[in-house]
């Protein structure tokens, strides 16, 4: 799992604020577990704790044990997959990619994983904000 891109997450006020809480949404609590949401009510998620590996929003990861846990809204933010971000931006699918590579290949530093490209992206094209390794400025 990587914990970067959970904190990018986390730190964007933005991309939080599209969080409907649907079911298969990816959450994570204040530690950084994610959890895969199955179910809600009003003011909680039921959810499945994921072990997350390889690209950190992996569909295929497996779910840990069959505990369900019961947590507050208020105390789980987003973790969107990289498809979550896409649909968030509001450039015309044809010609998405090609300002994404644009953007891409205007990066001094890659990041290690697409799913932390897009975000980035997403947040310099909405915020003008880029991620210094700590926080969105």
């Amino acid at each position: 799992m990587d914990h970067e891109y959970i904190e990018m997450c986390k730190r964007s006020e933005n991309i939080q604020s599209y969080c409907m809480f649907n079911d298969g949404d990816l959450l994570a609590d204040e530690n950084g577990i994610v959890y895969l949401k199955v179910s809600k009510d009003e003011d909680y998620c039921i959810l499945k704790k994921r072990t997350l590996t390889g690209s950190c929003c992996s569909l295929s990861a497996p779910i840990t044990g069959s505990d369900e846990y019961r947590i507050e809204k208020s105390k789980l933010f987003w973790v969107p997959r990289q498809d979550d971000v896409q649909a968030l931006i509001s450039i015309p699918a044809s010609r998405l990619l090609d300002k994404f590579i644009e953007y891409y290949s205007s990066l001094k530093s890659k990041p290690d994983l697409p799913e932390k490209a897009w975000i980035m992206f997403y947040m310099d094209f909405y915020e003008n904000s880029f991620w210094n390794g700590e926080s969105w400025v």
